[in-house]
């Protein structure tokens, strides 16, 4: 449930801003289009990647867990042939490949998150550049600038519904259901 009201914030808000913003000028409403088309392309170019990161950290999570629990499960065994620097070695190689593999998905989710705020940024720079523009050459007044700037900051949505959280966890609910499938 928690999705269709992200999608459904997102495409009122949007909408909605995007009526405001060509009630007041329509030139306003430019970067609001080109913020949505590098959005779009945000996705577009992450969710594959995050989806296929996660499943490398899904898959060496298992393996991790499956010589953890081969380990205890055979612990008589392996207290009796193996030798314990071997033995650690055997599930050191997983902890660490699975460290790797939760940082490599961290990083890239950094990437995103960083890439998305430096979009929301320009979002607002662009539409105060215009708002200036505008203002200097005595088409719209202070207030409608004023309007227009509160409206161009993203950062209320991603406030009240996290975007970029919820993407993840709707990522992260598909690989589980994949792996229990």
């Amino acid at each position: 449930m928690k999705v269709l009201d992200v999608l459904n914030y997102v495409i009122v808000y949007f909408i909605g801003v995007l009526v405001l913003m060509a009630s007041l000028d329509w030139r306003f409403t430019v970067p609001m289009f080109v913020w949505l088309f590098l959005y779009i392309f945000l996705l577009r170019y992450f969710i594959p990647k995050l989806r296929k990161v996660g499943e490398r950290q899904a898959d060496a999570r298992s393996t991790m867990t499956g010589r953890i629990v081969d380990s205890y499960t055979n612990i008589l065994t392996v207290k009796l042939f193996a030798r314990a620097r071997d033995e650690d070695a055997y599930v050191r190689e997983v902890i660490d490949d699975h460290t790797g593999a939760i940082a490599r998905h961290m990083r890239l989710i950094t990437t995103f998150m960083t890439t998305l705020s430096a979009l929301n940024a320009l979002l607002l720079v662009s539409t105060a550049a215009i708002g200036i523009t505008l203002w200097s050459q005595g088409v719209v007044d202070a207030g409608t600038v004023a309007t227009a700037l509160p409206l161009a900051e993203r950062r209320e949505i991603d406030k009240k519904y996290d975007v970029g959280n919820e993407l993840y966890r709707i990522l992260k609910e598909v690989k589980v259901t994949k792996e229990v499938l």
